[in-house]
C-alpha cells in the first residue's frame, strides 16, 4: 500500500500535508519554511481502531451516569438525566449508551453536568447551572441546560469540580478564565458574588488546580510563581490570617509542584500550611493551626496529600516514603492507630504512593504493592476484615493502583489483568453478587484503562471493548433497563483493522514467536511491523522483522541444522 504524490509550492512557505485512506488513521503535518525540493519520509498509515478508548465516570458520591470516549473522538453517554446532563434535549433518563458529540479530545462528567473539549479547542457543556458555572450569564436552582452548547474557544485545558460548582479554563495563550460559585472568594473577583460569565483572572498561566470541594483555587505561572485565593479558615492560603482571600495573591516563587496547603520549590523543599489537628504539619505536636507556609522537608520527589488534608506523605529522590498525621484509620503503617506528629520513614525503594484517611498504599520500583489501614470490607485483600497496622505486601508485578476513599481497591498488573477487592454494595466488584470481596480477585484481562465511583466500575481493553458493572438505578449500565449488574458485562465491542501474519516453519514442529507471543499466526494492526523468532533444539535460530503489513502475509522459514 504505497503511493507517491508531489505538488509545487512557493519557496519560503510552510505547506501542510495530509495522508488518509478508508479504514486507516489519518496522518498530517507541516513542512516549515520550505526552501528546496523536499521529499518527506515514507508515511505508513495505521489501521483504524474502533470502539471505546476511555471509560468515563465521576468520583462524586451521587453520580449515576457513565459514558465513554470512542477511539474516533465520539462521545457516548447514558444514565441519570435529571439535570439535562445527557445533552438529549430533555430530562428523561437514558438507558443505552448514546452518541452525543464528535471530534472530542477530552470529556469530564460531574455530579450533574457533562463537559467536553473538541479538536478545534472549543469547550461545550450541558446540565445543572445552579451557581452559573456554565458561563451563560444566568443561574438557578432549577436551571437545567439540556443540550450541549459552546462555552469558549481557543481552550487548551479546562477544570470542573466533581460536584458541579465552578469551572475554569486556560487558553492556548495562557490566559485563565473562571465562573461559578464564589462564596469564599474562590473566583478571585474581589468579592463573594457568584460569577455568571467566564471572566479572565490571570495571564501566563502554566497550571491550575481547584481544591476537591471547590472552595479555593491555585495557579502556577510559567515563571514559577504560585497564586491562590478562596477559603482560608485554617490558614490554607498561608498569608498569616484566617480571613478568606477574594483576589488571587502571590504565595511563593520558584515553585515546581503544588496543592492546596503545600508546595515544593525548585530546590525540592516542601512547604506546608494549615490545619494541624492530627499532627499533619509534621512539626511534632497536635492542635495549633499553621498560618504561613513553613519548610518541613528536603529532597522531595513527590508529595501526596489526602483529599481531606488529614494525612500527608512524601517520597524523596532516594525513594524513601515518609508520612505523618491522622492515625485512627491505621493508615500510617506505624503498628498502631495513634496520630503521627513528625514525618516518619515507613518504606524504601518507593516509586509511587496512594492514600486516603483510612488506607495507604505504595508501589516499589520492583512493582510490588504494599497496603495498610482499615479493613472493614476486605479492602486490604488479605482474606480477613481485620485492620492492618503495618505495610504488608499484597501483590507483585503491579502497573497501576487506585482506591475509592479506602473502601475498595483495584490494580492492573504488568500482564494487563485487573484485580479488585473490598466494598461491593452494588455489585461493583463484578463478582456476581453483592458480597464484599476480601482477597484481590481477577476481574478482567487485556485491560487498557479503568475507572470507578462508589457505585459502578468500568474498564476498556486493548481492543477497545468496554465492560461495565454495578449500580443501574438510572440505566447507567447501558443495558436498556435499571437492574443492577453484578458481573462485568461487555457493552461495546471494539475492532482493529488488521492483517494476518503466518509463519510456516521447517521443521514443522519448530517454536514460533511473534511479537513476544508463542504463536505461528497472529493478527497485526495494519501499518505496523512484527518481529518473529523461529527456533528448535539442534537448529540455528532465525529472527527477523516484517515489512509494514497491509495484507495477509505468510512467511516460510527454513531452519538450518547446527
Amino acid at each position: 500500500m504505497t503511493a507517491t504524490k508531489s505538488s509545487q509550492v512557493l519557496q519560503g512557505t510552510s505547506p501542510t500535508w495530509s495522508v488518509s485512506a478508508t479504514g486507516f488513521v489519518t496522518q498530517s503535518g507541516t513542512v516549515d519554511n520550505i526552501q528546496a525540493d523536499t521529499t518527506l519520509p515514507t508515511v505508513y498509515l495505521l489501521g483504524e481502531i474502533e470502539g471505546a478508548d476511555k471509560y468515563l465516570t465521576c468520583k462524586s458520591s451521587n453520580i449515576s451516569f457513565n459514558g465513554y470516549l470512542a477511539s474516533n473522538g465520539d462521545l457516548y453517554l447514558c444514565g441519570d438525566n435529571s439535570s439535562g446532563q445527557q445533552g438529549s434535549g430533555n430530562t428523561t433518563d437514558v438507558k443505552t449508551l448514546t452518541k452525543r458529540a464528535s471530534n472530542v479530545k477530552k470529556a469530564v462528567l460531574t455530579s450533574h453536568s457533562s463537559w467536553y473539549l473538541n479538536e478545534d479547542n472549543e469547550l461545550y457543556s450541558c446540565g445543572y447551572n445552579q451557581f452559573g458555572n456554565h458561563g451563560t450569564g444566568t443561574k438557578g436552582d432549577s436551571e437545567y441546560i439540556t443540550t450541549f452548547a459552546k462555552r469558549a474557544e481557543n481552550v487548551k485545558d479546562f477544570y470542573v469540580d466533581k460536584e458541579n460548582n465552578v469551572t475554569w479554563y486556560i487558553t492556548n495563550t495562557g490566559d485563565l478564565y473562571g465562573c461559578g460559585r464564589n462564596d469564599c472568594g474562590q473566583q478571585g473577583s474581589g468579592n463573594t458574588t457568584d460569577v455568571l460569565v467566564f471572566t479572565k483572572r490571570a495571564e501566563n498561566v502554566k497550571e491550575f488546580k481547584m481544591e476537591t470541594n471547590y472552595y479555593y483555587s491555585r495557579y502556577l505561572t510559567n515563571d514559577g510563581d504560585l497564586y491562590g485565593c478562596g477559603l482560608n479558615n485554617a490558614g490554607q492560603q498561608g498569608n498569616g490570617t484566617t480571613n478568606n482571600v477574594t483576589t488571587f495573591s502571590k504565595i511563593a516563587s520558584n515553585v515546581k509542584s503544588f496543592g492546596f496547603n503545600w508546595y515544593v520549590n525548585t530546590s525540592n523543599e516542601l512547604y506546608l500550611t494549615g490545619s494541624n489537628n492530627f499532627g499533619q504539619q509534621g512539626k511534632g505536636n497536635v492542635g495549633d493551626t499553621v498560618l504561613t507556609f513553613t519548610k518541613r522537608a528536603e529532597n522531595i520527589k513527590k508529595f501526596i496529600e489526602s483529599d481531606d488534608f488529614l494525612i500527608n506523605w512524601y517520597i524523596t529522590n532516594d525513594g524513601d516514603l515518609y508520612g505523618c498525621g491522622y492515625g485512627a484509620g491505621y493508615a500510617q503503617g506505624s503498628g498502631s492507630n495513634a496520630n503521627v506528629t513528625t514525618f516518619t520513614k515507613r518504606a524504601e525503594n518507593v516509586k509511587d504512593a496512594f492514600k486516603s484517611r483510612y488506607l495507604t498504599a505504595y508501589l516499589t520500583n520492583d512493582d510490588d504493592l504494599y497496603l495498610c489501614g482499615q479493613n472493614d470490607y476486605g479492602q486490604q485483600g488479605n482474606g480477613t476484615t481485620t485492620a492492618v497496622t503495618n505495610f504488608t505486601k499484597r501483590a507483585s508485578n503491579v502497573k497501576s493502583f487506585d482506591t475509592w476513599s479506602g473502601y475498595f481497591c483495584w490494580y492492573i498488573n504488568d500482564d494487563d489483568d485487573l484485580y479488585g477487592c473490598g466494598l461491593n454494595s452494588y455489585g461493583n466488584m463484578g463478582s456476581g453478587n453483592m458480597n464484599n470481596v476480601t482477597t484481590f480477585t481477577k476481574r478482567g484481562t487485556n485491560v487498557k484503562n479503568m475507572d470507578f465511583n462508589g457505585f459502578a466500575t468500568g474498564y476498556t481493553t486493548e481492543t477497545n471493548d468496554l465492560y461495565l458493572c454495578g449500580n443501574n438505578t438510572h440505566g447507567q449500565q447501558g443495558s436498556g433497563n435499571t437492574t443492577d449488574v453484578t458481573t462485568f458485562t461487555k457493552r461495546v465491542t471494539g475492532s482493529i483493522n488488521t492483517a494476518n501474519l503466518t509463519i510456516s516453519p521447517t521443521p514443522a514442529d519448530a517454536t514460533v514467536t511473534i511479537d513476544g507471543e508463542i504463536v505461528s499466526t497472529k493478527d497485526i494492526r495494519k501499518g505496523l511491523t512484527a518481529t518473529y523468532t523461529v527456533s528448535k533444539t539442534g537448529y540455528v535460530t532465525q529472527t527477523g522483522t516484517t515489512d509494514h503489513l497491509y495484507a495477509d502475509t505468510t512467511l516460510t522459514i527454513e531452519l538450518e541444522e547446527e
